[in-house]
């Protein structure tokens, strides 16, 4: 029981460590895959919000280039078309965010409303020229979103664009928000599995490192104690305790008989010689 008693002491004191590099481990698994998750999420919700505002304002870019090459068909330009400024102005005054909305004709003469401080035309011009029919560009800058779309003429040749500028800081505001959500909650999930995991590993460490004292404090009882000791038929299974005893047994009638072969074997004294007293 002594040889038990110090194997458990040993046991108990190596599961602790045990226990915390364990756990510690699945933690950080469980961290990284809540990290990824989360950035997935924002990631893809960034991407939807984006991809929704530009669809938004492609069909309003949409709408305008309709009127605008209605007018074309009966020979109205841009500049004279009477429902294009008013169809901007509700546009503007309706949809919150649009910071401007102008149409540029092949002269390079600009009809809109808004605040774009400064209409270049040249680039302007060269955009259309890179455009492709039917297709759009998007510029962004600091607190801006432009997008931009060729209209044409009856001959199908470009002859100007729509352009529209929305609000980027409202969309970058409300992605942020959605960041911060999914992180505040990352950190709660993290919480809570955090203790489920230490709480998990302790239990069953606690169970194994007690099975494992007794199999250790039961093998060590082969060689030392007179009577060796058994492990409980729960420990482990059944099966591997029976073996484990049977194990045990045979090593105990090993080393008893080893005993009995080295008492029986008696030390030889060596033999003391008589010292010869001589004289000269």
């Amino acid at each position: 029981m002594v040889s038990l008693a110090r194997q458990e002491k040993e046991i108990y004191k190596n599961r602790h460590y045990i226990w915390w590099r364990v756990s510690l481990l699945l933690v950080l698994v469980i961290a990284f895959v809540l990290a990824i998750i989360s950035f997935l999420n924002y990631s893809n919700y960034r991407k939807t919000y984006l991809d929704l505002s530009l669809s938004r304002h492609l069909v309003l870019a949409k709408e305008l280039r309709q009127i605008i090459e209605a007018g074309l068909n009966i020979g109205i330009k841009p500049s004279e078309n009477l429902n294009l400024l008013p169809t901007i102005n509700e546009l503007m005054r309706s949809h919150a965010g649009i910071h401007y909305i102008f149409i540029i004709d092949e002269n390079g003469n600009v009809t809109g409303e808004g605040g774009d401080p400064a209409v270049n035309i040249i680039f302007y011009k060269n955009k259309i020229k890179e455009t492709q029919e039917r297709k759009y560009w998007q510029e962004m800058t600091s607190d801006t979103i432009q997008i931009g779309i060729v209209f044409l003429n009856n001959f199908n040749i470009k002859t100007g664009a729509v352009i529209i500028g929305y609000d980027r800081l409202a969309i970058e505001n409300a992605t942020h928000q959605m960041r911060n959500k999914l992180v505040l909650d990352m950190l709660l999930t993290f919480v809570l599995l955090a203790v489920l995991i230490f709480g998990g590993v302790f239990a069953l460490t606690r169970k194994f490192a007690n099975e494992l004292a007794q199999v250790s404090g039961v093998i060590d009882s082969a060689i030392g104690a007179a009577t060796p000791l058994k492990v409980e038929g729960h420990v482990l299974s059944g099966n591997v305790a029976q073996d484990i005893n049977d194990f045990t047994a045979l090593g105990h009638q090993l080393a008893q008989k080893m005993t009995e072969l080295e008492r029986e074997i008696s030390p030889v004294s060596p033999v003391q010689l008589p010292q010869s007293g001589g004289g000269k």
